[in-house]
């Protein structure tokens, strides 16, 4: 039986999903992020205030920083065991680009 992972942008939409699938013969995991994931750290010597900010926006290298190991290690070991992952964040630009960020 495939395991799936619903994730949502929002604590209240992850409850009404998980509400809505209740009932359902399946191994259906519902969970929200926690704010923006977009957790890139700059390059060495880019610090804000240490350069000019037209310097950082074009700035094309970030470093991308795992800042929680234990959801991490969790997910992993789903997605191992052949997981699906399902992305429910809203149908907007924010939501878009959180979305991209829980693939990423």
């Amino acid at each position: 039986m495939d395991v799936f992972l619903i994730v949502a942008e929002k604590a209240s939409v992850a409850r009404a999903i998980r509400s809505s699938l209740a009932n359902l013969d399946a191994s259906i995991h519902v969970t929200n992020v926690r704010g923006h994931l977009m957790n890139a750290d700059l390059p060495e010597g880019f610090e804000w205030g240490r350069v000019s900010p037209l310097d950082i926006m074009r700035l094309r290298k970030t470093r991308s920083v795992v800042s929680d190991n234990h959801s991490y290690s969790r997910l992993a070991k789903l997605f191992k065991e052949g997981g699906r992952l399902v992305v429910a964040t809203d149908n907007d630009s924010e939501g878009e680009l959180i979305g991209a960020e829980i693939l990423g």
